[in-house]
């Protein structure tokens, strides 16, 4: 195993742990509000966050064992889950607007 495919490991698995604190703390987010759209918002960040771990462990797999004909799919996953953290922002952000005024 040449070293680029370890770099690559190592980078997952710093993804990896990233998107289950993002997973934790969006469940922690969303059980200490009570409005109904902030939660929906968490809950699409949380999601996001388990697309983030999911698609890590998946290129970890391919960059341990050098098999690129499986990056197209890793790099889907990776895109599903930033429209997931978008969508998840969105709804935060227009709620707060829609509850405390654009001032």
């Amino acid at each position: 195993m040449q070293l680029l495919a370890w770099d690559g490991v190592a980078v997952e698995v710093i993804n990896l742990v990233a998107g289950l604190v993002l997973f934790l703390i969006a469940i922690y987010a969303r059980n200490k509000f009570e409005f109904r759209i902030f939660r929906l918002g968490w809950s699409f960040i949380a999601i996001s966050g388990i697309i983030k771990v999911i698609s890590s462990s998946f290129r970890i797999y391919y960059s341990y064992y050098e098999l690129h004909e499986y990056v197209p799919y890793g790099r889907a996953l990776l895109v599903i889950g930033r429209v997931m953290t978008v969508i998840g922002v969105y709804l935060l952000a227009s709620a707060a607007i829609d509850l405390w005024g654009d001032t």
